[in-house]
This record gives C-alpha cells, structure tokens and sequence, in this order.
C-alpha cells in the first residue's frame, strides 16, 4: 500500500502544485512604487533611463559577518528592464550612494561586484565582504540607478518589479529571498473627465428641445418641468455639461510631474448634431451658467463635431481646468435631437512622446441626450399627387397640456421642410379633423398640387402626449383605411383585410 506521503506526493504533482520552499523570507520594501505617464513611451523609449527607487533587503535573520567572511546579494529587474548604467565598478555605487548597508556608506574595498550590473543586464550580484567584519548587518540597500528598456511593461499600465536572494552566514540565510517588490507602475499622465449639466442640489439635468419655437431654441425650464415647457421664446443659450482635461496623473522619465508644455497640440471634439450651432457659435467657460473666464481654445464647428483647438499660449493650468460646453442657436436651423460625446487628442511636443488619439471618460458617455420636448408623428400618403383617396387626419390631445398643433411637410426633391400651424389650441382630451387642404395650406403655398411633392407630413404636438390618426376614403365605394399610431392598416366598412403598412 502506498503510503500517505507518497499519496500526497502524487496529488500534487496531478494537480500542478508547487512544492513550497524550505528556505527563508525575508523582506524587500521601500517607499511605495513610482507612477510613470504611459505617454512617454513612444518612439525610440527603449533607451528612456528612469532613476530606480530605493528598495530595503531585510534578509530573515541579521547576520553576524567575522573578518574574511563574505555575503553574496544578488539583485534582479523583472518586467524586461535592464541596468541604464554601468553598475560594476565598487567606488561607483559607494559614491553614488546606490549600495549601503545598514544604510551607511561601505568601504569600496568591501564589496565587489561578483556578475552582471553592465549596460544591458537585468541583474548584479554584490559580494559584501568586509575586511574588519561587520557583527550587526541587518539591511542592505540599493536604489537611486538607471535602469532602461521600459517601453514593453509600462507603455500599457504594468509594473516593473525587483528581486532579491541572498547567501549570508547564518545558515538559514543560505538561499533566503523575499517577495518581488513593485518599483514602478504605469498609468496615463492625463486624464479626461466629463459631465452632464448639474443644477444646485440635484442630479443629472435633461435639456430639451423646445417644438413651440420651431425646434430652434431650448425651452426655458430644465428637467422634468422642461418636457412640458411650451413657452415662447425659449433659451438661445444652455449649459450642455462640463469637460475636464487633466494632466500631472503620473510622472514623467526625470520623475516629476506629467504636465503640458508649450508646443503640445491639445484639442477637444465634441461629436454629435452641431449645425445649429455654426453661427452662433459654442464656448468652453468656467462656470455652469456659461459665466466667468473662457477656455484657452479656439473653435470650429461643423454639421456633426465642435472642436476646441488649444491657443498656444495655454499654460498647464488653464489646461487643466473644469470648463463648461456652452451651446448657443443660430435660431435659423432645427436643433437636432441629438448626444454629444467628447474625446480629447494630445500630439505632444516631445516626439519621443506617443500621441494620445481618441482620450475618453473611463466612465462613458456621461452626457444626457438633447430632446424636443413635444410629441412628433409621422402621416404617410397625406399630400402625395397621386393620392386617389380623400384624406382626414384626427389629432387627439391625449396629454395634460394644452398647446398647438403644427404640420412639417417633407419634399420628395428633398428641398427645404416647410412647417406651419394646423391647429392654434387643442385642449388636453380633445380632438380635431382636418383635410388634406388645410394640410397644405399649412404647410404653405408651395402645396401638393406643385411640382415638387410632399413625401410625407409629420405632425407636431406642443403637448406632452398625442394620438394622430389618418383615414383615407375611397370616393367610389366610401371604404375607409384606417392608419393608427401603430402604421397599422385597417379597412372599415370594406372587404380588405389589415395588414402592416
């Protein structure tokens, strides 16, 4: 019968296990890990030599060390770094202060460097061996060197770690090590970080789309008060959210802080449905009521991205404040319903510096979408040339506001939109009937009888809920066809079956 050890044995061998060491622990601290910007890894930063923090061998038990007596502690980068220097000639590291013991300057005489600590190692082994002996050595310390050839572990967010063994004289130090010790750690030197427009004491605030002005302006309450917000004239001017670009997150190669310096190109895009902002323009500001000190930015806007340009004069500071999106309507174009998303793109200076294209909000977008505030509807066939049938179209104010009802009338040639009123009041549950010649007439002149057609009309409710319902009438049999809210197609009154229109 195998015995229980053997049982053991094999256990651990079926399911992978290591088998712990019987050797000592000792311990290798230090003051916490350095955080090097990702950014400055880019082109040719292999060769980037960053100074190494100090790192404290505290091996298990103190050694006793008699006069011609040796130590051997050898030290190893891990994450594929290598020694930025030369490292082997003794009076160096004395001079430089990179190995101490007991955090006291050695003896040059003492210590020899036994392998490795050239340009291009990743380890060095270092005799201590002190001519009048040492009896209380407790620490050994090493720090304060280059080492170099970053770019694989800490381009990405990494770590760089350093080892240790030791060989000392008391014979549970004969293979003593201790846990690897993080020296650096990467993370991006800049951040950005947006958010929606906030109001004193609550949260998230919705801005919406004000259809009593034609879809031109904003309304003028905001939240939830906004959606049933009709009064004209609404805001030319709203506080979309907040954007912030930040740098100083992580440490450059010299180890002081990630900043922007002059000669960075520093712009901010806000991607979404902007033409109606082309003419009047948007503004970065210091406070969310679009007051106080503008942004140290140009802008350009197009049909669907406002972008911010950094003047060149910005300093890190200005770079790295809290502003505010302004939007201000042209009052000429439809405002779109619509989200904004922004990004910021660094091309720094430094071209040994990798760009950082497409920088997001780690949390998403954050932004509330723009939304109008009434309710819309489609009507097909309505004004269409070639329409056989006699058309009613039944608008029914299903909300709890009274307001208007509008018609935009589309054009097959794909000209400008008309819009016109079809309706000055409809009370909350009431109705109305309209044909297809107030249709027109609402939608002006240019009608359904001119060479250019309306393809389809969309109603317009300045309330908060609407049920608009069209029926063609056959003039022949007097059959109706019924289109509900829904597109759904029912024959009243006639031998045809429903369907999906």
């Amino acid at each position: 019968m195998r015995s229980n050890l053997a049982l053991k044995s094999a256990i651990a061998v079926a399911l992978g296990v290591t088998a712990v060491s019987a050797h000592a622990v000792g311990d290798l601290g230090g003051p916490v890990a350095k955080v090097i910007a990702t950014e400055i890894f880019g082109t040719g930063s292999q060769e980037t030599s960053i100074t190494a923090p100090l790192r404290i061998y505290t091996p298990t038990n103190p050694d006793n060390i008699g006069a011609g007596q040796s130590a051997i502690i050898k030290f190893t980068l891990g994450g594929g770094a290598v020694f930025g220097e030369a490292l082997t000639d003794p009076a160096q590291l004395v001079a430089k202060g990179y190995f101490t013991v007991n955090g006291a300057v050695v003896i040059p005489t003492d210590i020899v460097v036994s392998a490795g600590g050239g340009i291009g190692d990743n380890s060095i082994s270092i005799t201590y061996k002190p001519a009048a002996g040492n009896p209380a050595v407790k620490t050994y310390e090493f720090g304060s060197y280059q080492i170099k050839n970053l770019t694989d572990a800490l381009k990405a967010p990494g770590k760089v770690q350093l080892g240790v063994t030791y060989k000392g004289i008391v014979p549970a130090d004969t293979n003593d090590s201790a846990p690897e010790s993080t020296i650096f750690t990467s993370a991006s030197g800049v951040t950005l970080t947006i958010a929606p427009y906030l109001t004193p004491n609550t949260n998230n605030v919705q801005h919406y789309i004000n259809v009593a002005d034609n879809s031109l302006l904003f309304t003028t309450k905001e939240g939830t008060a906004g959606a049933k917000d009709f009064t004209t004239p609404g805001l030319a001017q709203i506080t979309y959210g907040s954007i912030q670009l930040q740098s100083r997150q992580a440490l450059r190669e010299d180890l002081t802080p990630f900043v922007f310096q002059g000669g960075d190109q520093v712009a901010l895009t806000f991607a979404g449905g902007s033409k109606a902002y082309q003419a009047a323009g948007a503004t970065l500001k210091a406070n969310n009521d679009c007051t106080g000190a503008s942004a140290p930015y140009t802008v350009a806007i197009t049909d669907t991205n406002i972008v911010f340009t950094a003047a060149s004069a910005a300093t890190d500071d200005t770079l790295n404040q809290k502003y505010w999106l302004c939007l201000n309507a042209n009052k000429k174009t439809e405002i779109e319903e619509t989200t904004f998303t922004a990004s910021a793109d660094v091309n720094y200076f430094n071209k040994r510096y990798q760009p950082d294209l497409g920088l997001k909000d780690t949390k998403g977008d954050n932004y509330l979408p723009l939304k109008k505030n009434g309710v819309t509807q489609t009507i097909p066939f309505a004004l269409s040339s070639d329409n056989f049938y006699h058309t009613t179209l039944r608008v029914v104010n299903t909300g709890t506001v009274a307001g208007k009802v509008n018609v935009k009338c589309i054009k097959n040639d794909g000209g400008t939109p008309t819009t016109g009123n079809l309706v000055s009041l409809l009370k909350p549950n009431q109705a109305t009937a309209v044909d297809a010649a107030a249709i027109a007439t609402a939608c002006g002149t240019n009608g359904a009888t001119s060479n250019s057609e309306y393809s389809y009309v969309r109603v317009i409710g300045e309330f908060d809920a609407m049920d608009a319902i069209e029926w063609l009438t056959n003039p022949v049999t007097g059959d109706l066809t019924q289109l509900n809210t829904n597109n759904l197609v029912e024959v009243i009154n006639g031998t045809g079956g429903g369907g999906n229109n």
